[in-house]
């Protein structure tokens, strides 16, 4: 069977010892390419600079300063939400693990999307080998993914 759901992102990830998938630098690369933080033509020179950086190394600590610097506010609190996901990734250093803690924490400080896209992912790794489209079309109905 051909690979399915390649948007989940599934294919940018691998599994830890556990059979959990592990968080990659290409996974956090393709959140700095959404289009909510992805520069646009009016996009200033710090904003350019800053994902630039982020692209080079999705991992790298951003400063208060660095966010202050872009002009645009929307465009920086974008950036401050995109950040605070990818904190609760590298925290857990999983996607279920980053799943698991934001539910037992009980603060839910990320967006529902991100929430969608987790469990689309997570789901996508469960049902690796299924070869029944069935299973796997009712399982794409039920994850509610809204990518």
């Amino acid at each position: 069977m051909p690979d399915f759901w390649r948007n989940s992102g599934f294919h940018l990830l691998e599994r830890d010892a556990r059979g959990w998938l592990a968080v990659s630098d290409d996974f956090l690369r393709a959140y700095w390419l959404r289009h909510e933080v992805h520069p646009v033509e009016e996009s200033c020179a710090s904003e350019r600079a800053l994902h630039a950086a982020l692209m080079g190394d999705p991992r790298r600590a951003v400063s208060e300063a660095e966010l202050e610097a872009i002009a645009d506010e929307d465009a920086r609190d974008n950036y401050r939400v995109v950040l605070r996901f990818r904190a609760r990734l590298m925290q857990a250093g999983t996607l279920e693990g980053a799943y698991l803690a934001l539910f037992r924490e009980g603060r839910i400080d990320i967006p529902p999307m991100f929430i969608d896209q987790m469990v689309h992912v997570i789901l996508r790794n469960m049902l690796d080998g299924c070869e029944d489209p069935l299973m796997l079309r009712a399982a794409e109905l039920f994850s509610a993914c809204r990518s």
